[in-house]
């Protein structure tokens, strides 16, 4: 096989060793042009240059073209790879506002929580919902509170010894919560309708056991309770009973 130089037209006999070293492309001999033998490959030389076939020069091996040289960049080779910087994502216009409006939104349930929150607690509309949020956050709401709601079964008041009173009386929760146990309110009365004597009586007055302090009233579960009283010196003509 034959190529020449594009440059100087110098023709050279070429192997296909010396076309697979340099992939295509060699040197020539006479003017050091590179260039593609390929391109120019044929099986007889070109007559208008060359009349002497036998003279034709053979490409030496050393003048084919090494191969390409690797492009790939070496490791660590003095160039040095800036970090990438993310691009900030663009927020909603919403992303700015929300944190602010669940802020102020706490912030309203604390002020309403010191300031209302026992008058809240003891609404029965809002309750179910301040019971759930509370279960939620893990917080605890003061007791529920209704005596109207407590139905008073039975009550009396009869001597139980010489100089003491025994009063009882049986009741029932009926509202919709479990609610604190009541103070009471009795009244004694004169024969005559006068007021005589009155006392007010907590929980922890009409409960003997620790235990049931610490409960509170089952809703349309009825209980009773015993009280002694001292008996006054006048006679009594009556009582009253009353929730408070």
């Amino acid at each position: 096989m034959y190529t020449h130089c594009p440059e100087c037209g110098t023709a050279f006999r070429i192997t296909t060793g010396q076309l697979r070293m340099g992939q295509g492309r060699v040197q020539c001999a006479k003017c050091g042009t590179l260039f593609d033998a390929i391109s120019s490959l044929s099986d007889v030389a070109f007559e208008d240059h060359f009349s002497d076939l036998r003279k034709l020069p053979t490409l030496p091996m050393e003048q084919a073209l090494p191969p390409p040289i690797d492009r790939q960049p070496q490791e660590n080779a003095g160039i040095a790879i800036a970090p990438q910087r993310k691009q900030p994502r663009a927020s909603s216009p919403r992303s700015g506002w929300l944190p602010g409006v669940a802020a102020l939104f706490a912030l309203l349930i604390l002020q309403f929580s010191v300031f209302e929150g026992e008058r809240l607690a003891q609404n029965p509309s809002i309750r179910p919902w301040l019971e759930g949020f509370c279960a939620y956050l893990g917080c605890v709401l003061p007791a529920y509170r209704d005596p109207a709601a407590i139905e008073i079964l039975e009550r009396s008041l009869e001597p139980a010894g010489p100089d003491t009173l025994g009063f009882r009386a049986v009741m029932i929760n009926g509202s919709r919560f479990q609610q604190a146990f009541p103070r009471l309110r009795l009244d004694l009365i004169k024969l005559n309708g006068e007021p005589l004597a009155r006392r007010i009586f907590f929980a922890d007055e009409y409960f003997s056991d620790e235990a049931s302090l610490q409960n509170l009233m089952a809703v349309g579960k009825p209980f009773e309770i015993r009280l002694r009283i001292v008996k006054p010196d006048d006679e009594i003509g009556g009582y009253d009973f009353s929730l408070m």
